[in-house]
């Protein structure tokens, strides 16, 4: 197993939930393919997504916080399933945001990568989970998950009159670059992305298919052989042996 930075404890803690997770989510996949969706169509059932049965899967679990530990994290693990000829990598995703530049830089990065990325949203993306998730090719939501959306904040801590106007240079410019990706992802005008962002927004899988942040909203069926890891700031788990 590859394993990352972190206490024996912590480590141990977190390589068993990864599990309980998965087998979590396999029963619930189970469970709500019969099951409806309130205000996704009218008494439409919710599909599973289907597996392409000619493709080799990574599948990832990114739960927590969105930092440079974490990303970085994040691209060992996904460089190591590049390495072993992965077509395909699933990040699901399960977080309430972080720090604004680490999460850019994901986004950046996987305009590079050879794999394909899909993204889905379990739970909640936040904040800077937010880009991570329209990071994807596929961006799917699960039933019952949101995603939300707000203007760059920071802790300005003491700083004299120079330091607070370079902060505000900054944080005007992680805006502008956070608008025109939302924008370009969706298809939706500068002004009103800003507006969203400005009135802290926050969207169920019916608004989000409506203003294209997500591509479609299902359960995912996720394939039985394939890479599974499980990645957060403590380190990077493999959680299943590698077939």
């Amino acid at each position: 197993m590859l394993q990352g930075s972190g206490g024996g404890i912590s480590m141990q803690f977190f390589k068993l939930a990864a599990v309980a997770l998965f087998f979590m989510m396999q029963f619930n996949v189970e469970r709500a393919v019969s099951q409806e969706v309130d205000g996704v169509g009218d008494q439409e059932e919710v599909s599973r997504d289907e597996v392409d049965e000619g493709e080799d899967y990574g599948v990832i679990f990114l739960f927590g916080s969105i930092n440079d530990k974490s990303i970085n994290f994040l691209m060992q693990t996904i460089n190591n399933m590049q390495k072993r000829d992965v077509d395909r990598i699933w990040l699901i995703i399960n977080s309430g945001g972080g720090t604004v530049e680490s999460a850019l830089s994901f986004y950046n990065m996987v305009q590079s990568f050879d794999v394909k990325l899909d993204t889905y949203n379990v739970g909640q993306a936040s904040s800077a989970a937010a880009m991570m998730f329209l990071s994807g090719e596929r961006r799917v939501m699960a039933p019952n998950s949101y995603f939300m959306i707000h203007d760059i904040t920071t802790n300005a801590g003491t700083v004299d009159e120079y330091g607070l106007k370079n902060k505000l240079e900054l944080m005007n410019s992680l805006q502008n670059a956070y608008t025109r990706i939302y924008s370009k992802e969706t298809g939706i005008t500068l002004e009103r992305v800003r507006k969203l962002m400005r009135d802290v927004t926050y969207l169920d899988e019916k608004s989000c298919m409506e203003m294209n942040f997500c591509t479609e909203v299902s359960y995912a069926e996720l394939p039985k052989e394939s890479f599974y890891a499980s990645v957060s700031e403590d380190g990077a788990t493999y959680v299943f042996p590698i077939r």
